[in-house]
């Protein structure tokens, strides 16, 4: 506890300075409450929004800053479409994103996230709607071959709302009031 607490002090000095790694090591801790340190998770999404603004930051960076916008907890306002975003983003650096498995059933659930990624792959940029329900994603042919069997249940059910006029949810069920990110993307209320 006392080399944690001792650590979290350099981390401090590394953060201030502005050094990414610093900054990721201080945001584990003040996920945790470790080392000394109250757990603040707004204060651990806080340095990690500084730390994927950088030039060249980790996939872990993008990987716990999405899960705490998953969760929506101490302070942090739940974005589950900006949470898979960035989810996704981790999972292409790095490969290994458990975290964004997860949020694949809530992906395929939500209108409002579906919308952020492409289903299968998780890439958030030149993405094609799906022609159905004007809702998913995908960003080629074979993603959209390889995502159908999950999509389709969901694809019938979204076009049918979207004709009805029933407005989207959030990723617990609850109607959604659209807002924006920084990045553009529309997210929820809560």
């Amino acid at each position: 506890a006392r080399d944690e607490a001792d650590a979290n002090v350099w981390f401090r000095k590394g953060a201030d300075q502005g050094f990414p790694d610093a900054m990721n090591n201080l945001a584990f801790s003040y996920r945790l409450g470790r080392g000394g340190l109250k757990k603040d998770p707004a204060a651990a999404a806080a340095l990690l929004e500084k730390v994927i603004a950088t030039p060249e930051p980790a996939a872990v960076s993008f990987e716990t800053l999405g899960q705490l916008l998953l969760e929506g907890e101490g302070g942090v306002r739940r974005d589950v479409p900006r949470a898979a975003v960035l989810l996704a983003r981790a999972n292409r650096m790095s490969g290994l994103s458990m975290a964004y498995m997860m949020c694949l059933p809530i992906l395929q659930q939500d209108r409002q996230a579906a919308a952020a990624v492409c289903l299968p792959c998780g890439k958030d940029t030149r993405l094609k709607v799906c022609s159905k329900c004007h809702v998913a994603r995908f960003c080629s042919k074979e993603c959209v071959a390889h995502g159908w069997k999950e999509h389709k249940p969901n694809c019938k059910r979204w076009a049918a709302e979207a004709k009805a006029g029933v407005p989207p949810t959030d990723g617990d069920g609850k109607q959604a009031q659209a807002g924006r990110t920084s990045s553009g993307v529309t997210t929820t209320a809560s």
